[in-house]
């Protein structure tokens, strides 16, 4: 349920008072059949694919209801006639859930739920037309404040959800100038401030998170992960030998977890630039029959980022830009029109986003660039 009321306090200033109520049910039922481990001895249970029984790990049956009123609060004031400045103050939500079905036995330390999803969000800005309404020129700032945002990663072949609370914090400014009626000319910069709160987490790149104390160990039952809490001495003097199953010694042998988790607090969100830049320039002819032909260039720069909350080195990525530029020929009264267009124009291979994969797949990273050099030709037709 939605609901908005709107109110003046005088002739320039209005007041808005949004109230949205929601209530989220969620249920599962699922069972992981394959690489399953028997909860008392940790021994792998060969188990045909399809074969109902017996599989040791139990069907997981389960639901939840999430009940959340939010809302928002904006107050406009008409400065002038040509600015308007504002303030906006919301809450939003985003439901829990459950995370994949897994062997309890292989990840000890995962968690079968993850929380919903909060955040309080200021805004402030003004928006203005200047220089005899040739520029239009908007400024904002705002503050987002998560408890318990979302997050995800792979841990041996599985994606979990994680919960950490987070803080956003920035600024935009956004122009567009027409100086002439054939010129249109745009620009936009943007600020942002990421930090991670009162989060742990285990990196699956370095599970024993540097520590001497605790011995990493590879299971080659299935390639997984997990740490032995026990140094390398102690431990070889106890199991006496490093590789061996995960599984099993988790039901007789030293205490073995998925990983010691590392402390976060203060990094940086992923894929979150602290910098961006967006520019563009256009040129407009309009001819006698009121057929028009335009022509535009654009450009676009990002700071450099981290593709993971852990922010090591292998997880930056590089600043990159792009060109693109396009000219659109449009028949009179618009029924019809015709594109070119050129798309990185530079046939640049920039990185912009990666994710790890887990430890039984070799702990590859995945990467997608931008798509290479590409030109074309549209035609549209208008009804």
């Amino acid at each position: 349920m939605f609901g908005e009321i709107y109110y003046a306090l005088s002739d320039t200033v209005t007041l808005t008072i949004g109230a949205r109520y929601t209530q989220d049910e969620k249920a599962i039922e699922d069972r992981q059949i394959l690489f399953n481990n028997d909860p008392i001895t940790g021994a792998p249970v060969i188990q045909a694919l399809g074969a109902d029984l017996p599989i040791p790990t139990a069907t997981r049956r389960d639901s939840n209801e999430w009940k959340e009123t939010t809302g928002r609060m904006v107050l406009d004031w008409s400065v002038s006639a040509d600015t308007l400045a504002y303030a906006s103050l919301a809450r939003g939500y985003k439901g829990g859930g459950f995370n994949p079905p897994f062997d309890p036995v292989q990840f000890p330390g995962q968690e079968e739920n993850f929380e919903p999803e909060f955040v309080d969000a200021l805004e402030l800005g003004t928006k203005n037309t200047l220089l005899n309404n040739t520029l239009q020129a908007n400024f904002s700032a705002f503050l987002y404040d998560y408890t318990d945002m979302q997050v995800s990663k792979i841990v041996n072949r599985t994606s979990f959800n994680e919960n950490t609370d987070a803080q956003i914090w920035g600024g935009e400014a956004e122009f567009v100038f027409a100086p002439s009626p054939r010129w249109i000319l745009n620009a936009n910069l943007a600020y942002l401030n990421t930090e991670v709160k009162d989060f742990e987490s285990v990196d699956t790149r370095d599970p024993t998170a540097g520590r001497n104390d605790v011995t990493l160990l590879k299971d080659l039952t299935n390639g997984s992960n997990c740490v032995a809490l026990l140094d390398p001495a102690a431990y070889a003097a106890q199991v006496g030998s490093q590789y061996t199953s995960c599984s099993r010694l988790a039901g007789s042998g030293p205490p073995v977890t998925d990983g010691i988790a590392q402390n976060l607090n203060g990094n940086q969100l992923q894929n979150a630039p602290e910098w961006s830049v967006s520019l563009g320039a256009q040129y407009n002819w309009a001819f006698a029959d009121s057929s028009s032909l335009s022509l535009r260039v654009d450009y676009y720069w990002q700071d450099e980022m981290y593709a993971r909350l852990f922010n090591r080195p292998i997880d930056r990525i590089a600043a990159w830009d792009i060109w693109n530029a396009q000219a659109t020929y449009t028949a009179a009264q618009g029924q019809w029109y015709a594109r070119a267009y050129i798309k990185n124009i530079a046939d640049d291979d920039h990185l912009v986003a990666m994710y790890v994969s887990d430890p039984s797949s070799g702990l590859f990273t995945n990467v997608f660039s931008i798509e290479p050099r590409t030109y074309g030709l549209a035609l549209g037709y208008n009804f």
